[in-house]
């Protein structure tokens, strides 16, 4: 493995602990209240998707997703211990296609079978924490998920093989992570006009 993909994939996982320690800090303050089943269903996909990643030579460039899975996992239990859940068919097709990516990965012996549902399924466990934060724009901190388009930007030039397996699972999540900015960015505008408005 080349020494710069190794010092891309450490400057990934610099980001990505810089990134979540604020998150952290606003659960801690009460600010923030993470929806604990979309959380648990990242960790099981961002899980599946390091395995697939490590089977297919990724190196380096899948640090982040081990990291990300330990850290989904960490707030997952939080958000169940401060009861912030709520069973949402969303969930429930995330999860289950989670469970049909390690089903088809087993049947078919191939890890971009896994891949391929665990991006669809990524985006669709993403969808209650969307809705949520249309009408709760301030009880998600956005320099997370900011700093995450970074980390995985940077992550996939630490891949040591570059194939369709190995970077679609983190292009899916960047464009996933920058749809969520793009809102709660543009939602937060809006609440603010209007406080300001009465």
């Amino acid at each position: 493995m080349s020494n710069y993909k190794i010092f891309l994939g450490y400057l990934a996982v610099a980001i990505e602990l810089a990134s979540y320690a604020p998150y952290f800090w606003g659960i801690y303050k009460g600010k923030i209240k993470p929806h604990a089943f979309t959380w648990f269903v990242w960790g099981t996909l961002t899980g599946i998707g390091f395995v697939a990643q490590i089977l297919s030579g990724a190196g380096a460039g899948s640090w982040i997703m081990a990291l990300n899975s330990i850290f989904c996992f960490a707030i997952a239990g939080i958000g169940f211990r401060q009861k912030h859940v709520k069973f949402v068919l969303f969930d429930w097709v995330a999860l289950v296609g989670a469970f049909l990516a390690i089903v088809f990965w087993r049947i078919t012996d191939n890890p971009l079978t896994a891949v391929v549902l665990i991006s669809v399924s990524d985006g669709i466990g993403l969808l209650p924490t969307i809705r949520k934060v249309y009408y709760f724009p301030d009880e998600e901190s956005i320099s997370p998920w900011a700093l995450g388009i970074l980390y995985y930007i940077i992550s996939l030039f630490a891949l040591q093989s570059f194939t369709i397996t190995t970077w679609l699972y983190p292009a899916a999540i960047i464009l996933f992570d920058s749809i969520f900015v793009l809102e709660a960015t543009i939602r937060r505008r809006q609440f603010a006009n209007k406080r300001l408005q009465l």
